[in-house]
């Protein structure tokens, strides 16, 4: 089984492997899925019932788990919360997509960063 600590394990490892653009942005995306599963592991069935009730009230509408999770924030009164997710989460779909960007090892060793410090920010926000 896997933890969510060990994308950001695998993250920092990747980052210490060069400053290839394939590194830097694998090591962007891993470490958003850190944050990510952190979250929605801590918040457990919160967020289970928070996603289904989302989902009940627009059953046509298909929201991903990460806009369900920025809303979540939202409507829990953690718009900091809200907009660094928000934000990890736009740069997470560049690194993935946006192939015409470049991306620099200071793009990566300051992406790790924000996700430290969403992590504790979530940690010490009590929604847990």
């Amino acid at each position: 089984m896997i933890n969510p600590v060990d994308f950001l394990s695998f993250a920092e490892k990747l980052l210490d492997e060069g400053e290839k653009e394939i590194l830097l942005r694998n090591t962007i995306s891993r470490a958003y899925y850190y944050a990510f599963h952190h979250v929605r592991e801590n918040l457990g069935i919160q967020f289970k019932n928070y996603k289904k009730q989302r989902r009940s009230i627009n059953h046509k509408e298909r929201i991903s788990d990460h806009k369900v999770l920025i809303e979540f924030f939202k409507e829990n009164y953690s718009l900091n919360l809200a907009t660094m997710i928000h934000k990890m989460y736009g740069r997470r779909n560049e690194a993935d997509y946006d192939l015409w960007k470049d991306f620099e090892k200071r793009d990566a060793e300051d992406f790790i960063k924000d996700v430290k410090s969403f992590i504790s920010n979530f940690d010490a926000s009590g929604l847990a």
